[in-house]
């Protein structure tokens, strides 16, 4: 399997968190993913169940963005205000994931903004620090879980969000 989608769906302000209800059909993963106040739902056979990937935080607090790209670049899903990222920037990302520490030299960029990279889980999960914000990425068998936040969200929550959402991905084999 590749890993890509076949169309690009974009989800309110982020599709963790969004106030408008949106729904995407890929026939790749056989899944309808609903998006509504802060719930995704993710209805297909194999997927059952509700995800409320807000967090449930106090106020509001959710991601600024977020995408799941495969691992050859691919968007499957992504918020309106997902950074538009460059190759390469993915490419590092992946180098990182295959040789941990690669990225800290240099730091990570996404959509052109340069990220100190603090400490991940090598292999598993890069997280990167940019002034009161910063962004946690979960690689999967065949995608990464990117979540972009700022305050009053911190870097836990960010880190709980999208690392949850990768861990259920890694169970379903995606």
């Amino acid at each position: 399997m590749s890993g890509s989608a076949p169309s690009t769906p974009t989800y309110g302000n982020a599709f963790f968190s969004c106030s408008t209800q949106h729904h995407r059909k890929d026939p790749k993963v056989g899944t309808l993913v609903r998006q509504h106040q802060g719930v995704a739902e993710t209805e297909q056979r194999n997927w059952g169940g509700i995800y409320n990937m807000s967090g449930n935080y106090s106020h509001g607090n959710h991601l600024t963005s977020a995408a799941i790209i495969g691992q050859d670049g691919s968007v499957w899903a992504q918020s309106d205000n997902f950074p538009q990222f460059k190759p390469e920037e993915i490419t590092g990302i992946m180098n990182d994931f295959n040789e941990p520490g690669s990225l800290a030299p240099t730091g990570l960029y996404l959509g052109g903004t340069k990220y100190m990279v603090i400490q991940g889980e090598a292999g598993a999960v890069i997280r990167g620090k940019k002034g009161s914000g910063g962004v946690t990425i979960k690689k999967t068998n065949q995608a990464m879980i990117i979540g972009v936040y700022d305050e009053p969200l911190t870097p836990g929550q960010c880190n709980m969000i999208v690392e949850r959402l990768g861990d259920y991905l890694i169970e379903q084999g995606l």
